[in-house]
């Protein structure tokens, strides 16, 4: 099984971009928040990624959320991930294997 889910990932990533995979390792990079506060104090803080904004639920519905959302979508389309790049791969296997491997 884990054979085939290198194989599935390696394929995957042949499919991209030089560009497409530079911002998908930029939207999977964890930030420290800006703090002005001392070095203690920012441990207080989680430590996110672009990845883990845009899986967020968008909360009450309301403008601001509406254009939240709107922001993440864009986000997403400026990866440029090609349109059949999971074309021919059951939607189960793809669930699946991002879950085991990002959390």
């Amino acid at each position: 099984m884990r054979q085939r889910e290198d194989r599935f990932v390696e394929e995957t990533f042949t499919q991209l971009s030089s560009q497409t995979r530079a911002a998908l390792d930029a939207l999977v990079k964890r930030q420290m928040p800006e703090n002005d506060g001392d070095a203690e104090q920012r441990t207080l803080f989680p430590i996110r990624s672009d990845l883990a904004v845009i899986k967020e639920g968008a909360g009450a519905l309301k403008v601001e959320t509406v254009l939240d959302e709107i922001a993440k979508l864009e986000q997403l389309r400026a990866l440029r991930l090609p349109e059949d790049l999971f074309g021919d791969v059951p939607a189960k296997l793809v669930t699946q294997i991002s879950a085991a491997r990002w959390y």
